[in-house]
């Protein structure tokens, strides 16, 4: 069985406050899908993914930011002529760097979606399994009813056989 984890597990793994991750399931719209442990809410790990997932991508968009603005500083700079080798060396580096941790925000996000994806799968799969179980255990009860709606038919031609044969005894033996 799956570990689940608190509001207060993810807020520290995640180096947020509580109320953060709570802003983020609230937004997310899974409050009421959550699962309660006293007066815990009891996250499950698809649910974990999403939540971290959301963290991610505003973390990568901050950065994104963050180093379009240095880009663009950095182009005004050369725009204007301001800049020397060195310093263009420099805002090079600050560019690469925000590209760098970009490219990294990125592949975290598609290793999420990616265990996201096969969590999906499995689910489905587990889904596809119980239908099939239902159908035939819907085939075997169709089956046994059949069954015995025949074997029912055949004792009730039994009984009215021998009923006829009683009632044909007692017509030719009334005397006794």
């Amino acid at each position: 069985m799956e570990k689940m984890k608190s509001i207060r597990d993810i807020a520290d793994e995640l180096g947020v406050s509580k109320t953060a991750v709570n802003k983020k399931i609230k937004k997310l719209g899974i409050k009421s899908k959550l699962k309660k442990n006293g007066n815990q809410f009891a996250i499950d790990n698809h649910y974990e993914t999403l939540i971290k997932a959301e963290f991610y991508v505003k973390t990568a968009n901050q950065k994104s930011q963050t180093a379009n603005q240095s880009a663009n500083r950095a182009e005004s700079l050369i725009n204007t002529g301001d800049l020397n080798t060195n310093a263009n060396q420099e805002t090079q580096t600050v560019c690469d760097t925000g590209l760098r941790f970009e490219n990294e925000q990125k592949d975290k996000i598609i290793s999420i979606l990616e265990s996201e994806n096969r969590f999906l799968k499995e689910q489905l799969q587990a889904k596809d399994e119980i239908i099939k179980r239902e159908q035939e255990l819907r085939l075997i009860s169709e089956k046994k009813f059949l069954l015995l709606s025949s074997v029912d038919e055949k004792n009730t031609e039994e009984n009215v056989s021998v009923d006829t044969v009683d009632e044909i005894n007692k017509w030719w033996q009334f005397w006794k």
